[in-house]
């Protein structure tokens, strides 16, 4: 193991290699027994660790209180049945309706825009191609010039 990969692992999993993968634990154990300052490294997280542990911030009971009062008002959770987990709910349908009539709004407009600047000229001599306007990498083509 790296020394890097070691401080990473130090890092996410702490001090007490009890916590770490079995796999990266053997790996540690070795580096540990070889590098002084992987060992240092880990003496630190423990010191680190233990001064965590003994921090207690003072709780005020007010607040306390407040949290625990409005986490009972809170509603209860409703249970959803099977098929009802892959429906969408219409609480979490509203938030996206502006955004879905907004694009419907513009997809139309561009469509009337679109189909309001063709050329009918083009249409009535028979030179218009629409499909020239959407397959082709060039539109210029499908109105023949």
């Amino acid at each position: 193991m790296r020394r890097g990969n070691f401080h990473r692992l130090l890092d996410i999993h702490g001090a007490r290699l009890q916590r770490w993968p079995a796999a990266e634990r053997q790996s540690a154990e070795r580096l540990l027994a070889a590098d002084a300052g992987a060992r240092a490294a880990r003496d630190e997280a423990r010191r680190l660790e233990a001064l965590l542990d003994r921090y207690a911030p003072p709780v005020d009971e007010r607040v306390a209180g407040r949290i625990l009062n409005r986490l009972a008002r809170l509603p209860e959770r409703r249970r959803t049945t099977a098929w009802g987990r892959w429906l969408l709910s219409w609480d979490e349908l509203v938030p996206t309706w502006p955004g879905l009539a907004t694009f419907a709004t513009l997809a139309v407009l561009g469509i009337l825009l679109g189909l309001g600047s063709i050329d009918t000229s083009l249409l009535d001599r028979g030179e218009f191609d629409i499909s020239g306007l959407v397959l082709d990498a060039s539109p210029s083509i499908a109105l023949n010039q």
